[in-house]
């Protein structure tokens, strides 16, 4: 009888600890719902691609993207002969081969970047400008091959999309002739 009595208090004890368990589970989880800055909500976003792309327009995206590119620092040495008075020329220029960049405003210098495309830049006395060879732009990935040839200048970068419509740069080769 004595034994049995220990059993039964083991086993309320068992399922008194068990239910504090549960209710600590609960109550975490109740404090975590709603809070987008948790991992769960970040990680479902991540498989299903839903709102952080969603909320990033296209122009958006490239204007980023041609942002980031025209602020590479190692590109910055050969770019800033846009500042020399003998060129005669204070805006940088980028020349798109297949017009992605119609809708963009972009600076550099304190001046607007003029963006032409190969026949837009006929009859135009420019110099120095950033040609786009190549550009391949997927949902999270950018490649793109450039030449800058008033410096000789041939390059290559990918970017990443970090998920907030803003690019961080992956790799660059920047070739002199």
């Amino acid at each position: 009888m004595f034994g049995m009595g220990m059993t039964s208090y083991k086993s309320k004890f068992t399922v008194l600890i068990d239910f504090f368990g549960v209710l600590c589970i609960l109550t975490s989880l109740s404090c975590c719902m709603g809070r987008n800055d948790n991992k769960f909500t970040k990680s479902t976003e991540l498989i299903n691609h839903t709102s952080k792309y969603d909320s990033c327009s296209k122009t958006e995206k490239m204007n980023n993207l041609f942002s980031k590119l025209i602020n590479i620092p190692e590109l910055q040495q050969y770019i800033n002969i846009q500042k020399e008075p003998w060129l005669n020329q204070k805006n940088l220029v980028i020349i798109d081969f297949e017009n992605y960049t119609d809708s963009l405003v972009l600076n550099k210098f304190g001046e607007k970047v003029l963006i032409f495309t190969e026949s837009g830049l006929v009859g135009k006395n420019i110099k120095a400008y950033i040609h786009i060879d190549s550009l391949d732009v997927s949902e999270n990935t950018a490649r793109m091959k450039f030449n800058y040839s008033i410096q000789g200048v041939i390059g290559y970068v990918e970017f990443s999309d970090s998920l907030n419509c803003y690019w961080s740069l992956e790799k660059l080769r920047l070739i002199e002739k």
